[in-house]
């Protein structure tokens, strides 16, 4: 018999724009990076995901050139990328819920990724880049906006 504990929600875990022609050398990959959150990652941290997202990009490419990456599952994570401009990519990686559980006296984590579309995910990348691009293009707007992009919540 299982006993639930309180579900963990989902969090953002990181979000980052790069643009993949800036870093082109060994050993300038950094030039890359565009904005991070959160912002104490280390640079090395920051440069292995960007590599990690353009290795996934590149690898989906060559089974269909036409149709680009949008998501990756894990069972802990969920990554979402948009390419709002050419070479320009937005990537979120959002935490799965999950609680931990006791089944016949043992505790394991059980994770509920049905919890998250993916749908929803991309229309949160797509939104933040076009209020972005709305706040770029009328700077007059009233400061009291929220600055793009907003700080990263620290997590507990």
């Amino acid at each position: 018999m299982a006993s639930p504990s309180p579900v963990h929600e989902s969090e953002l875990v990181s979000f980052f724009i790069y643009n993949p022609e800036l870093g082109a050398k060994e050993g300038t990959e950094h030039n890359k990076l565009l904005y991070y959150r959160p912002e104490n990652e280390t640079l090395n941290r920051k440069v292995r995901n960007i590599g990690l997202c353009e290795a996934i990009i590149n690898f989906t490419k060559t089974f269909n050139p036409d149709k680009l990456c949008e998501s990756v599952q894990t069972e802990r994570q969920r990554q979402v990328f948009f390419e709002p401009e050419n070479s320009m990519w937005m990537v979120m990686t959002v935490s799965v819920p999950w609680a931990e559980v006791s089944i016949n006296g043992e505790q394991t984590i059980e994770y509920f990724d049905q919890n998250l579309q993916d749908s929803l995910l991309q229309a949160a990348l797509r939104r933040s880049y076009y209020m972005f691009r709305v706040k770029k293009k009328h700077p007059s707007l009233p400061p009291s906006l929220p600055p793009f992009f907003p700080p990263f919540p620290p997590s507990p």
